[in-house]
């Protein structure tokens, strides 16, 4: 694995990986992401979920097992949020995937919910703090 082979090398998997939303979490896809999770230099961008939705409003419990398996296996240091636009309005809008995001996180600490809306992100891209 690429990840494995060149450790210096910082990685990020987008949108999730793509899951289809509309059905359970495969065990591909599950275990596809704990091989690379593995891998510290392997972060993973929460974004890009609403368009591998059934087309219409996405409710908050589709989203969450796939939220659920990505925090399990990355937690909370190499996750970031991805806003995914403008392609998001091909099933939803930015303002839809903040409230979703925020009902993911909801149960999280204040700490790590920085980590994941902005800090990892910082960190990640070497980006000053503001």
């Amino acid at each position: 694995m690429l990840a494995q082979r060149h450790p210096d090398l910082s990685i990020v998997i987008n949108h999730c990986a793509k899951p289809d939303l509309s059905k359970a979490p495969t065990d591909f896809w599950k275990n596809s992401l704990n091989n690379v999770a593995a891998c510290e230099n392997v972060y993973i961008k929460l974004s890009g979920l609403l368009t591998e939705a059934p087309q219409g409003p996405v409710n908050v419990d589709v989203i969450q097992p796939y939220f659920d398996h990505v925090m399990a296996v990355f937690g909370s240091d190499r996750i970031m949020w991805g806003s995914d636009w403008p392609v998001i309005k091909l099933n939803g809008d930015y303002d839809t995937w903040v409230s979703l995001t925020q009902s993911l996180l909801k149960n999280y600490s204040f700490e790590d919910k920085g980590k994941i809306w902005a800090g990892n992100a910082q960190k990640f891209y070497r980006l000053p703090a503001y």
